[in-house]
This record gives C-alpha cells, sequence and structure tokens, in this order.
C-alpha cells in the first residue's frame, strides 16, 4: 500500500437493494487500455453480509491470496469528502473484487449461506450482463448510458424468480412425504385408542407400512 491516491466517488447497483460505491483516479490500464476502477474493501465485504474488515489485507486467507497472486495489493487512497475534507479508503480494483466474491461465493467453507448465495449472485449477474454486452458488440450493437446497470438488475431478478421457483417446486415434490407423516400420525392415535386402522381392517397391505391406502 505505497500508493496513495486521491480519488473520486459514484455508486452502482448490484441488486435493487443494494447500492455499492465505486472509485476511480482516471487511470488507464496499460495492458487493457480500460479506465481503473475501484471498490472500498469494506463496501465488497458489506455487499455479502461479511464484517467489514474481512477485506483488510492482513486478513484474508492463504487461499485467497493465492487466488489473488503474488502481485495483489489493497490500494490506499483518499476520497475527497462534499464538505472538502479527505477520509481514507482501501481499495480493490474490479478483477480482485470479483476474486474476492469468487472465492466467498465458490471456495471458503467457513461463511454462511446467505453470505455465499449472495457472493454467487454477484458474480453469475455480472458474468451474464457482460456476455450480454460483449455479444451484442460482436453485433456492432451500441448501448446508451445505464443499460449495462439495467441489465445486471434485470439478471439478478430473473435469479430470484428462478430460485423462488426452484423451492416451490421443491415444496410440491415433498408434499407426498408429509402426507406419509400425517398418514402415520393418524394411524398411531387409532392404535393409541385402541382401533384398528382402516386399512388394516379390510385386509390391506403394503411394503411401505405409511403408505396411504
Amino acid at each position: 500500500m505505497n500508493e496513495i491516491l486521491t480519488v473520486r466517488k459514484s455508486s452502482i447497483k448490484l441488486v435493487h437493494d443494494l447500492t455499492l460505491d465505486t472509485y476511480t483516479a482516471d487511470e488507464v490500464d496499460k495492458q487493457t487500455g480500460m479506465f481503473i476502477n475501484y471498490f472500498s474493501g469494506s463496501g465488497m465485504a458489506l455487499a455479502v453480509n461479511l464484517p467489514d474488515n474481512t477485506a483488510l489485507q492482513s486478513r484474508l486467507s492463504k487461499k485467497l491470496k493465492a487466488m489473488l497472486g503474488n502481485d495483489f495489493t489493497v490500494l490506499q487512497s483518499k476520497y475527497r469528502m462534499e464538505s472538502g475534507g479527505l477520509t481514507d479508503v482501501f481499495l480493490w480494483t474490479i478483477s480482485d473484487a470479483l476474486t474476492f466474491w469468487e472465492y466467498w461465493g465458490f471456495v471458503s467453507t467457513s461463511v454462511k449461506e446467505k453470505a455465499k448465495e449472495k457472493a454467487r449472485n454477484i458474480i453469475i449477474a455480472s458474468a451474464r450482463a457482460n456476455l450480454q454486452i460483449v455479444t451484442d458488440e460482436a453485433f456492432g450493437r451500441t448501448y446508451t448510458p445505464g443499460k449495462a446497470q439495467e441489465l445486471m438488475l434485470a439478471y439478478q431478478a430473473e435469479n430470484q424468480r428462478l430460485k423462488k421457483d426452484h423451492y416451490l417446486a421443491k415444496e410440491a415434490l415433498a408434499e407426498p412425504d408429509i402426507l406419509d407423516d400425517e398418514n402415520w400420525r393418524l394411524r398411531q392415535q387409532i392404535r393409541e385408542m385402541g382401533g384398528v386402522p382402516y386399512d388394516e381392517q379390510i385386509g390391506y397391505t403394503s411394503n411401505n407400512p405409511n403408505e396411504p391406502f
């Protein structure tokens, strides 16, 4: 963290209820020719329900450090507030931020499911939006400002809908098991009261003792 930049700030929506600050010093990457943009480490962590100090370089796991590579470093910067004062921010490039979320979404085994799910959602929506733009560019289509943001939110909404449909499908598949349990409970109550379940009265037999008749 030797270099200290003075940056300016904007914001993007990763999902409809989550806004993340993004920073730039208007540097151009010599290899890609693209502007270098950043996220703050604390913002990246909070975005996936992790403590805000999770992205400090001193707290990174060995596996995450290996994924980031030997040249990785958290960049110390200054952001000028509206009041005119300067505040410290610790920044990650967009590429490194995606690696951070990849680790927490797909690699780490010591993370709560909610954090894992949020990190995965960010990775998947980012990839889908980027591929949509890349393929559209291949056909000579252009985008108006804000379109990429709309794509991110649209893919997040679609992902949530698919998860809801998957949950409802699982619930529907589970219903026979629920009915079996209820049938078993009622049969037990009949026996406890000295009665005989109707299927036993009529001589019905089954390989599954809980199967409803």
